[in-house]
């Protein structure tokens, strides 16, 4: 066993972070999701979700755009979704190549 205080490692990177920012954990049937980028000159984003209720779902794309924002999802009672947000960066690529969930949230 290894004893001591918690490190925090850094890692340094030139490429931008793009993400949903957090939902509560519970939420009404319909709920703002806001995605953010820390580069200001990216200009097209995906925005994606997933229905998380009977496992993992397929991702659906819910939204693409040229800049960062918000928009009003629309859930059904008792499901869970996922959400997840990418931009075209450098080189024609995104910022991720598989959607990963970022935020999650159950609807009441």
């Amino acid at each position: 066993m290894i004893a001591g205080p918690p490190v925090t490692l850094i890692q340094q990177t030139t490429d931008p972070f793009i993400s949903v920012l957090p939902l509560l954990d519970r939420s009404r049937a319909a709920f703002l999701v806001k995605w953010r980028a820390s580069d200001p000159t990216l200009d097209e984003f995906e925005i994606w979700y997933r229905d998380e209720t009977d496992g993992e779902g397929e991702w659906t794309l819910w939204i693409e755009t040229d800049s960062p924002g918000d928009a009003l999802f629309v859930g059904g009672s008792g499901r869970t979704y996922s959400f997840f947000a990418r931009a075209r960066i450098a080189d024609n690529l995104w910022s991720e190549e598989e959607p990963v969930p970022q935020t999650r949230t159950t609807i009441e």
